[in-house]
């Protein structure tokens, strides 16, 4: 006879997680055509799995955050916004980054301008430009302080 594995409940942070990640899900599920299955085949799980982490049956890791959320599509903050790790880049958006920085070299004002323009219509963008709280381990320096 199995063993039945008895697990630990979730924490109220940990359902959370999970309940974010669920309505991501069924956010994606129709407009990307995406089920269970190929969500685990994209990031290397089970459908099994796929469904205990969406039901909060398993806690999510740092490592199931960044894989889920670079399937998904949006970032590891969407699913845990006091995770302090950044999702890596798209392809698209790193290609977006690329053609900012070309057309800055080129002095091609214009054109920055028509894309940071659609850039700060999202809330993200203005989100993205405001402050950073101080970090007490990290103090902002000066560019003009000494080291």
């Amino acid at each position: 006879m199995a063993k039945k594995i008895t697990r630990r409940p979730l924490t109220t942070e940990e359902k959370a997680w999970a309940d974010r990640l669920m309505a991501i899900f069924q956010k994606r599920k129709d407009s990307h055509k995406i089920s269970q299955v190929k969500l685990g085949d994209m990031i290397g799980i089970s459908q099994s799995a796929v469904g205990q982490y969406l039901n909060g049956v398993i806690p999510l890791n740092l490592m199931a955050k960044i894989s889920f959320a670079m399937a998904l599509e949006c970032t590891v903050q969407d699913i845990d916004p006091t995770c302090p790790y950044a999702t890596p880049l798209t392809q698209a958006e790193t290609a977006l980054i690329e053609a900012y920085r070309d057309m800055k070299k080129q002095n091609d004002t214009q054109n920055q301008e028509l894309l940071l323009f659609a850039a700060s219509r999202s809330p993200a963008f203005q989100k993205a430009l405001e402050p950073a709280p101080e970090n007490p381990f990290f103090p902002a320096k000066s560019l003009n302080e000494k080291h």
